[in-house]
């Protein structure tokens, strides 16, 4: 089995791009969602108690190549080696 960490976006990371889009600063922030295919975090302001942003990362690809991936880290998929002389 293949173990594997979740993707974390870093306060510094939350704080630019928060800061280069509304031009606020964070105040607090938490992880809100795991989808299948992105994350989201919760931003509050400093700037105003009745901001909230939720900033996501999603995943923009293939998506064939990521269901044979999630097949083959859940063990529905099968590799075969071949032996070259």
């Amino acid at each position: 089995m293949i173990s594997h960490s979740p993707i974390v976006v870093s306060r510094s990371d939350l704080e630019e791009c928060v800061l280069a889009a509304p031009g606020h600063h964070v105040k607090a922030f938490a992880r809100s969602a795991d989808g299948a295919l992105s994350i989201s975090y919760r931003v509050s302001v400093v700037e105003d108690d009745s901001v909230e942003y939720l900033v996501q990362l999603r995943f923009f690809a293939d998506v064939t190549s990521m269901d044979l991936l999630n097949d083959f880290r859940d063990g529905k998929c099968l590799v075969s080696h071949s032996t070259y002389p």
